[in-house]
């Protein structure tokens, strides 16, 4: 039987929150692009606003786990999946990641600071 899974490391939720906020992102555009061509009332129109939907309740269940996995110390913040201007990311973020690799940890070796 395989051992139960317990989450992902610190390094690995800011990485991820770093992807699914470039994805958002990207997403928001091609939404734009696509209300700007096609009536908001369109199939196009419709399934354009739709586009971040799931990616946004994935990133708040995954906020609320790394919160759960990580509880009561300092190594979780909202901007992890919720992101920020740079400024505010890098003054709440960088700590974690910087406590995280002062453990030289395993999963993390050799990896470059995330920037936002």
């Amino acid at each position: 039987m395989p051992a139960p899974k317990t989450g992902l490391p610190v390094c690995q939720h800011i990485l991820l929150g770093l992807q699914l906020l470039q994805a958002r992102e990207l997403l928001m555009e091609a939404a734009q692009t696509v209300r700007s061509g096609y009536a908001k009332s369109s199939k196009a129109g419709t399934l354009a606003g739709r586009l971040t939907d799931s990616l946004d309740s994935l990133r708040s269940e995954l906020d609320d786990r790394s919160a759960g996995e990580h509880p009561a110390n300092e190594d979780w913040a909202p901007n992890i999946y919720y992101g920020a201007n740079a400024e505010t990311w890098a003054q709440t973020v960088l700590p974690i990641w910087h406590r995280h690799q002062a453990g030289n940890p395993d999963c993390c070796a050799g990896m470059p600071e995330p920037t936002r």
